[in-house]
């Protein structure tokens, strides 16, 4: 996808973080895996950053969740997320 980050949509990310939630729970990371993840809206829009919030269902629990993406000084992406209270 060769969007800039400042017009990404939340949709766009959801398949990376779902992916590498699935990563960490077969790795045994985490002893949890994102199901899916509901209602996601923007939080921050910035040149090179951009991160949504939603709800996140697990296989263990349901979690506020903050999920990004952001480009450094060299063009690399970094994609991430973190659960929130």
């Amino acid at each position: 996808m060769d969007l800039d980050v400042i017009d990404y949509e939340c949709d766009y990310l959801l398949p990376d973080i779902l992916a590498m939630s699935e990563e960490f729970y077969s790795d045994g990371v985490n002893d949890y895996k994102i199901l899916k993840i509901y209602d996601p809206s923007p939080e921050v829009r910035k040149r090179d950053e951009f991160s949504c919030l939603g709800m996140a269902r697990t296989t263990s629990y349901e979690w506020d969740i903050l999920f990004h993406i952001e480009i450094d000084q060299d063009g690399d992406s970094f994609i991430g997320y973190e659960f929130v209270e």
